[in-house]
């Protein structure tokens, strides 16, 4: 009776409704797990029962803005712009990582973008993520946002030493939710976009890559959080060095999963992989110089941390969501325009998709939970049975209010920088509420630890804004 109302309820909230679709994908392969696994969800729904949706979209968009040579006469710029409206016109995704622009100059990835594309998507609705160059080289990759959704509050280069490729940066994003300017709580999403090195004999390149980015992360992440890896891999295989890298890190706060759980050979047995692949879309060259060979690589992926593959993080990968603008699966090896008719979008962005990029672009869902983006309650690991209370993110003081009072212990309050470096430490009282002035601090995320006599009982993360 209960399986009987849920999948016959129509007023589910936006939460039940990514648990429904959870259940329901997990008829095929997990049939009997289904009847025990329902009523889980449908209590998990009702303790939780708000919900938001965002849309994450990755694209590979083939030297957009460099111009038009006697070798590759397509690459006109403004035929591009027109191109990729029309894509995102379609798609309107909430968070857009673009990889492989001009990077010169800087105003290309930023302002022409927004003002030639993205506001024709949503008028004045988009922001984008600081433009930098460590490497040096000669293309670039940027984040756009929805600002209606997410707001900025820092990006950092984790790798730059590779003048082949891209800076490889971690951007991060807080969500803004409807009770923010009363609550002062979020919740955070990080996102690295990348595009290493391409050709089947530049792995050794993609490890070292790799091994950057991942050395950064192991270092500076030692706490869970909700990291997304999205972009150009050009990966051969799922045994490739630079993904295992990821999948298999040592550390369980950077280990990251691929949403679309396909291991194999994608480069050698392509028609088994015939809905996710994302290179090329032409067999010949339309004069702007991309690769050619048709659908024949899957390139393009999202890889999560475990809080958001579990949720934990109040940030859900909602199942079976992995998508391939454009692909049907049909035209493995062939061109996106071949025969049989492709119509899996309509015929305008399927055109759009061919001629943008030898690339698809992919996307995903993501359900946060806005019921959590509450001031987090901090619960004791060691010492006394205490709970800390403390506003997040913060401008101008942090608050922090202990739950249970507790006067026959000496607290203390110690704020480091992702770095390690400590930046503030301060007597706290054990009852009340504590104001601890933060006006000093940059913008960004930082660690507080709460220590009682000289002891580490708690952390937690908080993030510094501007006055909002």
């Amino acid at each position: 009776m209960l399986i009987i109302n849920i999948l016959c309820n129509k007023a589910f909230t936006p939460c039940q409704m990514v648990l429904y679709i959870f259940a329901t994908a997990q008829i095929k392969s997990m049939r009997y797990i289904l009847f025990l696994s329902i009523p889980f969800m449908v209590l998990a729904a009702s303790a939780h029962p708000t919900c938001d949706t965002a849309k994450i979209m990755s694209y590979n968009v083939l030297n957009y803005g460099f111009p038009a040579t006697e070798s590759c006469p397509a690459l006109i710029t403004s035929n591009k712009h027109a191109w990729l409206r029309t894509i995102l016109q379609y798609s309107k995704p909430d968070i857009l990582g673009l990889e492989k622009m001009d990077a010169t100059p800087a105003s290309f990835t930023s302002d022409t973008i927004i003002d030639k594309v993205l506001d024709s998507v949503c008028n004045r609705c988009y922001g984008h993520t600081p433009y930098t160059n460590v490497s040096g080289y000669s293309k670039e990759n940027m984040l756009y946002y929805n600002t209606e959704k997410f707001g900025w509050i820092s990006t950092t280069t984790i790798y730059s030493a590779d003048s082949n490729i891209s800076d490889i940066n971690l951007h991060t994003l807080y969500y803004k939710s409807p009770e923010l300017s009363i609550s002062h709580d979020t919740v955070f999403l990080s996102v690295i976009l990348v595009h290493l090195e391409s050709g089947s004999g530049s792995a050794a390149e993609r490890t070292m890559e790799m091994q950057g980015a991942m050395q950064w992360l192991n270092t500076h992440i030692t706490h869970p959080g909700n990291y997304i890896f999205m972009g150009d891999f050009n990966t051969q295989s799922s045994s490739e060095s630079c993904y295992q890298q990821m999948i298999n890190s040592g550390n369980a706060n950077t280990r990251f999963f691929d949403v679309d759980n396909q291991p194999g050979n994608w480069d050698a047995d392509p028609s088994n992989f015939a809905h996710v692949l994302t290179q090329s879309t032409r067999t010949s060259d339309p004069g702007d110089c991309g690769a050619t060979g048709g659908l024949d690589d899957w390139f393009d992926h999202f890889l999560c941390t475990d809080s958001i593959m579990t949720g934990y993080g109040s940030v859900t990968y909602v199942p079976n969501s992995f998508s391939v603008t454009g692909q049907d699966g049909q035209h493995v090896n062939k061109s996106l325009i071949a025969a049989p008719a492709n119509t899996s979008v309509p015929n305008s962005v399927l055109n759009a998709l061919y001629y943008m990029s030898e690339h698809l672009p992919i996307t995903m869902q993501l359900a946060i939970d806005t019921g959590s983006t509450t001031t987090a309650a901090v619960p004791v690991v060691t010492g006394s049975n205490m709970q800390w209370q403390y506003s997040n993110p913060v401008s101008g003081y942090l608050s922090l209010n202990a739950l249970t009072p507790d006067n026959q212990h000496i607290f203390s309050l110690v704020i480091y920088d992702l770095s390690g470096r400590q930046l503030i430490n301060t007597p706290l009282r054990g009852t009340g509420k504590n104001e601890i002035p933060v006006n000093k601090l940059s913008n960004g995320i930082y660690i507080l630890m709460v220590q009682q006599n000289g002891e580490l009982i708690t952390s937690g993360k908080f993030v510094k804004v501007a006055p909002w």
